[in-house]
């Protein structure tokens, strides 16, 4: 069976020497950023690295937390805060995942539990949550290919979340049940490889 390779200098997917769509881009149409100015866009993707590398990190238990730059010690804070609220067990941390029948691939943030979920849950990290319901399709996209590889019925993935964390305030929650979110994604993938229009999911959720 062919391996899942990830270019990292220009963020793609490859299968069998052929390039895969990948969720970030495939439901790039659907988020507007031309509103804010591309040194503060550039910013927020930096420190949004950070903050994935931070999490991913400690979940290996590798996190040397005296290494962390002063802005990112009241993430932290906050990461531990929501870990000690939740019960938050971390199962698998940044893992890349192809969809077999779909075809599209990418890489989630955390595959987890918590005290008050049922089962295990897909959890994204956030710096804000300009993308709205689009992160609602991302972590359904995430979701189905994750579960694709063929978990039991105790370790699928059944719930979808979102943890705001940033260095001037505390971390958000917010979970996503729609369950017409993958139903969207896959039109968005369709999009994305045929050209069909997303509009009316766009008018629905301006």
């Amino acid at each position: 069976m062919d391996q899942l390779i990830f270019n990292a200098a220009d963020h793609t997917y490859w299968l069998g020497g052929k390039p895969i769509p990948n969720v970030t881009r495939i439901l790039a149409p659907l988020v507007d950023y031309s509103m804010v100015r591309p040194e503060v866009l550039e910013l927020a993707r930096q420190k949004g690295q950070a903050v994935h590398a931070m999490a991913d990190l400690w979940a290996k238990n590798d996190l040397a937390e005296d290494k962390l730059p002063e802005w990112m010690k009241p993430v932290l804070a906050e990461w531990l805060k929501f870990v000690d609220d939740t019960g938050l067990k971390v199962v698998a941390s940044e893992k890349k995942v192809y969809h077999p029948i779909y075809g599209y691939a990418g890489a989630f943030d955390a595959r987890a539990t918590m005290r008050a979920m049922p089962g295990h849950g897909m959890l994204d990290l956030k710096r804000s949550f300009m993308a709205g319901n689009v992160t609602g399709l991302q972590t359904a996209a995430y979701a189905e290919a994750e579960n694709a590889e063929g978990y039991t019925r105790d370790t699928r993935v059944r719930w979808r979340a979102a943890l705001k964390l940033r260095e001037d305030g505390p971390y958000r929650l917010e979970i996503f049940d729609d369950a017409n979110d993958f139903s969207v994604f896959l039109a968005a993938l369709k999009h994305y490889t045929t050209g069909q229009t997303l509009d009316e999911w766009k008018r629905k959720n301006k």
